[in-house]
Formats: structure tokens, C-alpha cells, sequence
């Protein structure tokens, strides 16, 4: 039953109706918290939807206490080179760039990069989905030399057609966009 919520959950947040997701994560979480304990991946699975919610809601701090448990679970069952590990490093990337710390997300997005591309592959969706995040928060400081690296990079990745991809193409092609127009704002 959990699992069924967590995917409905999923494919929700995917297509933006987080209203609609986050009570299906809520039940997944106490379900899985009651059938495996507090601190199992499956509950770290429901805390990252949850706090995608919470920081799609601009509710920061309860997005800050999803991710960073989510953050913690995940640490302790895997190793330090896994794509989950990434994954909770690159949700802790998203908070700090929502709070406008940049030089804390950019660490947290290359350390998932990397991690992305040592446990799955260079070339792996996840990894190019890293890229385009890191090159967002690249945009936004103006590094727009770095920034249209990382958001092609991603993009050349994520757009070959594989559908779960599909979202992270269409907005990393909206960021390049927003590289170029930017770039040709402030060129001389």
C-alpha cells in the first residue's frame, strides 16, 4: 500500500499537483514508518516527497527537516558512493538555493554530480538532471559561462526521449534560453 501511495505520489509531483501528493506521502511515511521503523529508505523515499512538496510550497523549514532526515537515512544504509546518497545531497542543494546560499548549493549539486556519475555513469538521467540543476544555480549567480556548460551538458543527457527525463529537457531547455537571453542583455 505504501509503495502504490509513494508511486502515485510521484507521478503527482511530477506533473506539479503537489496538493494532491502530499497526502499520499503523508500515509506512506506513517505506513512505512509503522511496518519498517523510523529509519529505513523506504520512509526516506516519502520524506523526499514530502519536503519536494513543502519546497514547492516555500515552506523551508519543513522542507529543511524532510531532507535532512531523508539526508540521514540515506547515509546510514548506503555508502557514501551511491545514487542515493546524490539524491539527498542534490534535494539539500535545492533548500539552499531556495535560501539564496549559493556557495552551499553549488557544493551540494557538484557533490551529487559526482557522486551520479560514479555510481551510475556520466551518462546516466539522474546525472544529467544534477547538471541542469547546477547550472541553474550557475545562471542565477551570473556564471553564465559555466552555467550554459552545465544546462547543455544536462540537457544533451536528459533529451534523448527517455520519458522520466522528459520534464528536466523541457526545463533545461527554459534555462538555456534564459542563459542566452541573459548573456546577450549584458554583452557589450
Amino acid at each position: 500500500m505504501a509503495l502504490d501511495a509513494e508511486g502515485l505520489a510521484g507521478t503527482l509531483i511530477c506533473e506539479h499537483k503537489y496538493d494532491e501528493a502530499a497526502p499520499l506521502s503523508q500515509l506512506a511515511l506513517k505506513t512505512d514508518e509503522r511496518a519498517y521503523g523510523k529509519d529505513h529508505p523506504f520512509v526516506a523515499l516519502a520524506l523526499n516527497q514530502l519536503g519536494v512538496v513543502a519546497l514547492k510550497h516555500g515552506d523551508l523549514d519543513t522542507a529543511d527537516g524532510d531532507f535532512r532526515r531523508m539526508d540521514a537515512i540515506y547515509r546510514s544504509a548506503f555508502p557514501e558512493k551511491n545514487k542515493h546518497v546524490a539524491l539527498g545531497l542534490l534535494r539539500l542543494g535545492e533548500l539552499y538555493e531556495a535560501r539564496k546560499e549559493y556557495p552551499r548549493a553549488e557544493q551540494s549539486f557538484r557533490q551529487s554530480v559526482r557522486i551520479y556519475s560514479e555510481a551510475l555513469s556520466a551518462d546516466n538521467v539522474q546525472t544529467g538532471a544534477a547538471r541542469i540543476e547546477l547550472g541553474v544555480l550557475l545562471l542565477r549567480e551570473r556564471r553564465y559561462k559555466e552555467a550554459e556548460a552545465e544546462l547543455l551538458a544536462g540537457y544533451h543527457i536528459v533529451a534523448p526521449g527517455r520519458s522520466p527525463a522528459l520534464n528536466a529537457a523541457v526545463e533545461a531547455r527554459k534555462d538555456l534560453i534564459e542563459l542566452h537571453t541573459a548573456q546577450f542583455r549584458t554583452a557589450p
